[in-house]
């Protein structure tokens, strides 16, 4: 099961940004799987729920799951299509079966919400972060 040392090394890239924003902890955690990752959605959720309560900084996150689908794209007739419903191995416009998968087996970190104390005036912030991660 790869989702726990995914789920893992996740936590650790949180916890990261979260002390290089001076974050007291992290409130959301948004990533998308792709549909032919390997990776089981389930058993992230799952997973994360139980590793979260490990970290001080993201004991109270939230996690939430994007599905990112397939694109392909033909190298004959240079053109890109949706996977949904189709042969992953032929091209439905030019029928060639010189076809790769551009998108869809990826996982993501889209961005973490942070809760950033201003210790100034002691209000409490939330800051969202828009990053990639493969």
């Amino acid at each position: 099961m790869h989702e726990y040392s995914i789920v893992a090394s996740l936590i650790q890239i949180c916890e990261t940004h979260a002390k290089e924003h001076n974050a007291t902890s992290v409130a959301k955690v948004r990533i998308a799987i792709g549909e032919r990752s390997g990776v089981d959605s389930a058993l992230v959720k799952s997973a994360f729920e139980t590793f979260r309560l490990e970290s001080p900084l993201c004991k109270n996150a939230n996690i939430e799951i994007e599905y990112q689908p397939v694109v392909l794209h033909c190298q004959s007739c240079e053109r890109d299509f949706s996977g949904e419903n189709l042969t992953y191995s032929t091209c439905p416009f030019c029928r060639s079966q010189q076809v790769i998968i551009t998108q869809g087996r990826e996982l993501h970190l889209l961005n973490l919400e942070l809760d950033i104390e201003d210790i100034q005036d002691s209000i409490q912030t939330q800051e969202s972060y828009m990053m990639s991660s493969s």
